[in-house]
């Protein structure tokens, strides 16, 4: 099937489209409620998990950089530029040339919609949690309803509470969840992928009990008696073990791809190892 951008058929390169189901539908069949909005795509852009790469399949997530009210970028959650900022993603495929020379490229984008988790895309890059929540903070609405799509939207306000009286290691279900520690234990905190950053929870203890959080070697920046990154956080102390309370993010420190903990200390003395 040839595209149907625009072209006389014969006079271009056949170009072939791509089946697409990037919104899913309500009551009714009510998958036209979306708000849409245009934008300029900038020419350099690719997507480096399609071929050819110059063409930017439907789906794909869109960025604005700092400062720019309409100039479109490839979301990239490595950036520091305001490109790690999801604003919406592209009805359909795109392609980025023009008469075969990259060009900056007009375009239709959903900014508010309900989408389909399994087909948003960011080039070659493996989309972490966090995008949903960015998503989500405008309106979107994601086909998959778990707690790990949720997520930080939900600091002050957690989605659930949960109780944990015995050891328990973290999922990326428990985003946007409180766990309230009722006994002695030790909450894991699971090795952070791609697929993790933005996993956010929130830990407080609410006894008298030695409760320690502990993730893999240094992987949680807080500080050690060494002053290098920790491995464990444990309310230990004498009277001051219940309130003993932190928000754990997974997090993204530099564009090598390096994830760690970041930790908001909210409570009591923490020993940190």
């Amino acid at each position: 099937m040839t595209h149907p951008q625009n072209s006389v058929p014969g006079l271009t390169a056949r170009i072939d489209t791509e089946e697409i189901n990037v919104f899913w539908s309500g009551h009714g069949n009510q998958q036209h409620l979306q708000a849409t909005w245009k934008g300029m795509m900038q020419s350099a852009q690719v997507d480096s998990g399609n071929t050819p790469t110059t063409t930017l399949r439907g789906g794909q997530v869109v960025a604005l950089e700092e400062g720019s009210t309409q100039d479109l970028y490839v979301y990239d959650q490595d950036a520091v530029d305001g490109t790690q900022g999801a604003v919406g993603y592209l009805d359909f495929a795109q392609n980025m040339l023009v008469d075969g020379t990259a060009a900056d490229r007009w375009l239709q984008y959903t900014r508010q919609g309900r989408y389909r988790v399994a087909e948003l895309k960011a080039s070659s890059q493996t989309l972490g949690l966090q995008v949903h929540s960015q998503l989500m903070q405008r309106g979107n609405v994601p086909d998959d309803m778990r707690n790990r799509y949720q997520g930080a939207n939900s600091l002050i306000h957690p989605l659930l509470i949960d109780r944990k009286g015995a050891a328990y290691t973290v999922t990326a279900d428990d985003n946007g969840k409180q766990i309230l520690v009722t006994a002695a234990a030790t909450i894991t905190l699971p090795a952070i992928t791609a697929a993790l950053v933005g996993l956010t929870v929130d830990i407080l203890n609410i006894a008298d009990n030695t409760v320690t959080v502990t993730g893999g070697a240094n992987s949680i920046i807080y500080g050690d008696a060494g002053g290098a990154y920790s491995t464990n956080l444990a309310w230990s102390t004498s009277n001051k073990k219940m309130g003993g309370h932190i928000i754990v993010q997974a997090v993204r420190v530099d564009s090598s791809g390096t994830m760690k903990w970041a930790v908001y200390d909210l409570g009591t003395t923490i020993t940190s190892s």
